[in-house]
């Protein structure tokens, strides 16, 4: 669920403006699918203005909120349902109950877009244990709503803190329920929190606003693996937003030198994703993902005996 919510005291020049331009001038962003209206009571064309925002973004409009002036008439609800139409005082303080029947409304019609938990394809991978790799085959207890989320909605959603390879082996646990799976790790440190893994790399010779430039792949080979190194290259060491944005058009990987697979280097979590899947999808047999706190590679996908008897 996402909305607008915005004031506007100085109503536009002219109709053009108004119908065409509103959140260029405001600031606005131009994603969400609901809209709330803010405006003074009284103050008729600016609250036709942020009506005209919803409209031009074929938003549904929540409701419509007038605030009131200091020391003015006590605030009322004139309409509650799907588009609530109400009155709210702005001097009050602490404690005063005065906008509470009119809050209570809004909050009622908010609180239906909402999803019932059941779902909500999320899966927090965060426990106050430290994660162990005994738990991997089940995902400390969490494979089994991972797989039935990827079959029964088509997408997961992983988050929460937790190791990196936690995160691929919930990964790899969707795909194995549903390959067409779309899996989004969270990233509290990305403009849109939610990052989706791509299936595939872009189409190749495809324009690509990925930024090249910042990230360094390379193979190297580490019996009884081939071992995926990512290296960032900017300055300080981070991707920039845009990385995460357009991960299909990160560099491909070339071919694996070996069917096990190993993934090592300082890269966020959506990378280590997004190159985990690619390989998986190239034939990859087993995957691997490097662990500082043991210093060593944890075996994610794939039996070990696999890797023992390659040559």
């Amino acid at each position: 669920m996402s909305y607008y919510m915005g004031t506007q005291h100085t109503p536009p020049k002219s109709k053009s403006t108004e119908s065409s331009r509103p959140y260029e001038e405001n600031g606005v962003k131009k994603s969400g699918n609901s809209g709330l209206v803010v405006s003074r009571e009284g103050d008729d064309a600016g609250g036709e203005y942020w009506n005209e925002v919803c409209r031009c973004h074929g938003l549904t409009r929540l409701g419509w909120m007038h605030s009131l002036p200091k020391d003015g008439p006590e605030p009322v609800v004139l309409k509650a349902g799907e588009d609530v139409q109400a009155t709210f005082r702005v001097d009050v303080r602490p404690g005063d109950s005065v906008n509470d029947a009119a809050l209570a409304t809004l909050v009622k019609t908010v609180l239906r877009l909402s999803r019932p938990l059941e779902r909500i394809p999320y899966v927090n991978l965060w426990q106050p244990e430290r994660w162990h790799v005994d738990q991997i085959p089940d995902l400390g207890g969490r494979a089994a709503k991972i797989a039935q989320l990827a079959s029964r909605t088509g997408g997961v959603v992983l988050g929460g803190a937790a190791p990196i390879w936690a995160y691929l082996a919930g990964l790899c646990c969707a795909l194995e329920a549903h390959s067409d799976v779309r899996v989004f790790f969270f990233d509290p440190k990305q403009p849109e929190c939610l990052v989706e893994i791509p299936a595939a790399p872009q189409v190749l010779g495809a324009p690509s606003a990925f930024p090249l430039d910042a990230l360094r792949i390379s193979w190297r080979d580490e019996p009884p693996r081939s071992v995926l190194q990512f290296e960032i290259t900017t300055e300080d060491k981070f991707l920039p937003p845009s990385a995460a944005e357009n991960l299909a058009g990160a560099p491909p990987p070339p071919t694996a030198p070996s069917p096990h697979i190993g993934l090592f280097g300082k890269a966020p979590l959506w990378i280590y994703g997004t190159y985990a899947r690619w390989l998986i999808a190239a034939g990859a047999r087993s995957l691997a993902s490097w662990d500082m706190g043991t210093k060593s590679f944890i075996q994610i996908w794939g039996s070990n005996s696999q890797i023992q008897s390659a040559p």
